[in-house]
């Protein structure tokens, strides 16, 4: 824990220098260089910060509890972490059949539709028909 909490300490120095020096460059001309630094160490802080969560028992807890204290927080955490999953997993199943609803519902319109365009055409080419037929019989008549 000391160490990880100096790595964070040194992480975010180097944070605070590189802004300071963005800040220099301003907001549309910070060097490449710079900016991928500086989100490395974003990400570094947010790494060392996720590090140091997983140890959820301090130690004089876990001095005055035994290491079984540290086993049942984590024990907890994967539990919740757990139910986390199982309830993002039936949200996303509850948007697959809306989805397959959703699209069940559209072909059938599309059925209907193109059904309906087909008859539609159909009763113009039989229009035409009588019409090209009636031109014929007045022309030869």
């Amino acid at each position: 824990m000391v160490h990880l909490r100096q790595l964070l300490r040194v992480t975010k120095q180097r944070r605070d220098e590189l802004e300071v020096q963005a800040a220099r460059y301003g907001p549309n001309r910070v060097p490449a260089e710079m900016a991928i630094e500086l989100r490395e160490t974003q990400e570094s802080i947010a790494r060392l910060d996720a590090k140091m969560r997983i140890v959820t028992v301090p130690q004089d807890v876990q001095d005055a509890t035994g290491p079984e204290a540290s086993i049942d927080v984590l024990r907890v955490n994967v539990k919740d972490l757990r139910d986390q999953l199982g309830t993002m997993w039936r949200y996303l199943e509850t948007m697959i059949i809306d989805m397959r609803e959703d699209s069940r519902v559209w072909r059938e319109r599309q059925t209907a539709e193109r059904y309906s365009g087909v008859r539609e055409r159909r009763m113009v080419e039989v229009v035409l028909l009588i019409g090209v037929l009636v031109a014929i019989y007045l022309a030869l008549h």
